[in-house]
């Protein structure tokens, strides 16, 4: 899991400090914006990535009870 999740962290702190460094152009504010929800998006992915393997890991040794 790590493996997946480890760079696409890295590839939004990279949109994210691009964002940052467009911000002092003022013709370049919508690159901003874009770079900005991209990384949100990266972001939001690798949670959802992290959740989905704990879910699994949880999961490997569930038995249904039966009645």
């Amino acid at each position: 899991m790590k493996e997946l999740v480890a760079p696409l962290r890295r590839m939004a702190d990279v949109q994210e400090r691009k964002a940052h460094d467009l911000r002092f152009r003022d013709d370049l504010n919508s690159e901003a914006d874009d770079r900005e929800e991209l990384a949100e998006k990266m972001t939001d992915l690798a949670d959802e990535i992290e959740i989905f393997f704990a879910v699994q890991e949880r999961m490997k040794d569930w038995r249904p009870q039966t009645p």
